[in-house]
């Protein structure tokens, strides 16, 4: 967290939220341990082209790389 609000300085965190700080350790979890993956409730719009090339994106294990022509052909 205080990396964070070193990079944004002008932010402010308010504390006192669990949820909102359920939803940090959840993130934090992944980022020490990108395998074990993130599940976080998005309100993701876009079209159904995008909607299908996020949901390929998210199918790339963590670790691993796809070109676009790999992704396209998924």
């Amino acid at each position: 967290m205080n990396e964070l609000q070193d990079l944004f300085t002008h932010a402010q965190l308010v504390g006192g939220d669990a949820a909102f700080e359920q939803r940090m350790a959840q993130v934090v979890g992944f980022v020490d341990e990108p395998d074990v993956g993130l599940a976080l409730p998005l309100d993701i719009r876009g079209t159904a082209f995008q909607q299908r090339v996020w949901q390929a994106l998210r199918e790339i294990p963590a670790g691993e790389t796809a070109s676009y022509r790999d992704i396209a052909r998924g």
